[in-house]
């Protein structure tokens, strides 16, 4: 019995109940229950794992929202015509303004976006090419009559750009909110203006002209 007490994993067999016979079985035991996947888990084994697993679902979660942040960055680039009887003006004074005919070409390359624009509306016609920084920064358009400072930032898949500036000495406030349909054929800008002689909301909805190559 001697032996026995020294391996306690040791067991009598049914024939003999003594140490006559014994055998040693829990090594192979362990190995039979880790081959089929049955091994124990202690309580410090199931706390490492469990931390790990939550670690993984972190990481791939962040890197999974990182990529759907940038698929959900749409590209404005083309060629861009108004689409008078689906825009609206939304007050008596975007009534006044409301333009006639708007041609625009917008190049989006990277973090710069540049906006080439011909309209006529009540007031005359005009043309202008205006500047942004698509990384927050801010950026500078001045003409003979308007100086401006702009910056743009994402809102989802909607581009939203705010526009300060002093027109003939009196502060202007210019927010707009581009939208691009989920077939890219349509862009609708909704446009708050703040300045002298007062506030007006438009909603202009743009025909893409040319596919984008």
């Amino acid at each position: 019995m001697l032996f026995c007490r020294l391996r306690p994993r040791c067991r009598p067999t049914a024939a003999s109940g003594t140490a006559v016979g014994m055998r040693h079985v829990a090594p192979k035991v362990a190995i039979a229950r880790r081959f089929v996947g049955l091994e124990e888990i202690t309580p410090r084994r199931r706390a490492m794992k469990t931390a790990v697993f939550t670690r993984a679902i972190g990481v791939g979660g962040f890197l999974i929202s990182a990529g759907l942040l940038v698929a959900a960055t749409p590209d404005f680039s083309g060629e861009w015509r108004l689409v008078l009887p689906r825009s609206r003006a939304k007050d008596k004074l975007a009534q006044q303004w409301m333009p006639r005919e708007v041609d625009k070409a917008v190049e989006q390359n990277g973090q710069s976006l540049t906006i080439k624009t011909h309209e006529i509306n009540p007031r005359g016609e005009f043309s202008a090419t205006l500047h942004y920084r698509l990384d927050g920064a801010e950026a500078q358009n001045d003409t003979p009559d308007v100086k401006t400072r702009a910056t743009t930032r994402w809102s989802g898949n909607t581009l939203i750009i705010e526009t300060a500036g002093s027109f003939q000495g009196s502060p202007i406030r210019v927010y707009d909110r581009w939208e691009l349909s989920k077939n890219r054929r349509l862009l609708t800008v909704h446009r708050h203006f703040e300045g002298p002689p007062g506030r007006s909301d438009q909603d202009l909805v743009f025909e893409r002209v040319n596919k984008k190559k």
